[in-house]
């Protein structure tokens, strides 16, 4: 069979094509609850333990909304798989620039094991908030996008 774009009537899928294709939304976390105050290093969203097939490719996918209220901030927002991180986004805000949308990937390759995959967000000092609300949700989004 050709690659997209190009196929010709008759043409027939194989297995190996169809294992070759992406496999879509693997999990999917959008929780709408009250607004997490982060001080200390605090978890937004956690995973169920998931299993990440040997032979696949996974997008991890975090979206969501900082706010600080008044004093100069920094925040560190990651992607965590355990102890290891996938991706960081690191922000400062104050009272003229005190919120931003958040919007993070990483990309990694299935082992066959068991992963928690969880998104985290901490403050050096003071605290800040990560927006939850029903109209600005923080989603945590896993999905299959082919062999790796």
């Amino acid at each position: 069979m050709a690659a997209p774009g190009s196929f010709t009537a008759g043409s027939v899928l194989t297995a190996a094509e169809m294992n070759a294709l992406p496999g879509g939304v693997v999990y999917l976390d959008q929780t709408a609850a009250a607004d997490a105050t982060i001080g200390t290093t605090t978890v937004v969203i956690r995973t169920t333990s998931i299993t990440l097939e040997t032979g696949r490719r996974y997008k991890i996918s975090a979206n969501g909304f900082l706010y600080t209220l008044s004093t100069t901030l920094t925040t560190i927002t990651r992607i965590m798989d355990g102890a290891t991180r996938l991706a960081l986004h690191q922000w400062t805000g104050n009272a003229t620039f005190n919120n931003i949308g958040l919007s993070m990937f990483a990309v990694i390759d299935g082992d066959g094991s068991s992963h928690t995959i969880t998104l985290d967000s901490v403050c050096n000092t003071g605290s800040f908030l990560f927006s939850r609300a029903a109209n600005r949700p923080a989603v945590l989004l896993i999905e299959d996008i082919g062999p790796s």
